[in-house]
């Protein structure tokens, strides 16, 4: 299957990509299947939207929670590779990628 490539317009570049990413962190990261959503902010614990998607695409988690700034997540019985995991709080929204091992 051909690799897709995608063009990102000129104006989308000068975004901040930490930005994008510091309202929450995972770890641990790489991860055996259990890892823990931190919001960096105590404001920001209201209501989250998780989304774990493998790297073809396939959701493999959907699911909120609020009033929380830490919260545990398991991917058992997952395969083994990378996955995104994409946040979204109130007006805030990032992707990261995560290692599963």
């Amino acid at each position: 299957k051909a690799a897709t490539i995608i063009t990102v317009p000129e104006e989308d570049t000068q975004a901040n990509p930490v930005a994008e990413k510091s309202f929450f962190k995972v770890y641990p990261n790489p991860t055996t299947g259990m890892f823990t959503l931190e919001l960096s902010h105590e404001d920001l614990a209201g209501n989250v939207k998780v989304e774990v998607y493998r790297m073809q695409g396939e959701k493999v988690l959907n699911t909120s929670y609020s009033a929380e700034r830490k919260h545990l997540f398991s991917l058992g019985g997952k395969p083994a590779g990378c996955y995104f995991i994409r946040v979204i709080c109130g007006d805030k929204a990032g992707t990261m990628k995560i290692i599963m091992q």
